[in-house]
């Protein structure tokens, strides 16, 4: 049996580390569709795989790519939670999980 030595690929080819936060923002929000996506749930699985994203590298993440129009928000009338989903042109550019 040979002995094949595998390396851990990094996830997008970024070395900016808030251009590498937006993708993967990007790449979270991709499956959710037309849906929305409530902040909290994105902030948290953002931690869940490499924490120590703080609030406001987040927020500062979400501005860039709102300005971008990669993402668009809403804020839901019953829960008056923050909310988030992919445009069309993010969608073209996220990645899929």
């Amino acid at each position: 049996m040979r002995n094949v030595k595998t390396t851990a690929q990094p996830e997008a080819p970024y070395t900016d580390p808030e251009a590498l936060l937006q993708a993967r923002v990007l790449k979270i929000l991709k499956p959710c569709r037309g849906y929305w996506l409530d902040e909290q749930t994105l902030y948290l699985t953002l931690n869940l795989s490499r924490p120590a994203v703080t609030r406001a590298r987040l927020d500062a993440a979400l501005k860039e790519l709102r300005d971008k129009a990669y993402i668009d928000f809403r804020v839901d009338p019953l829960s008056r939670l923050t909310e988030w989903r992919l445009t069309p042109s993010g969608n073209t550019l996220a990645q899929p999980l």
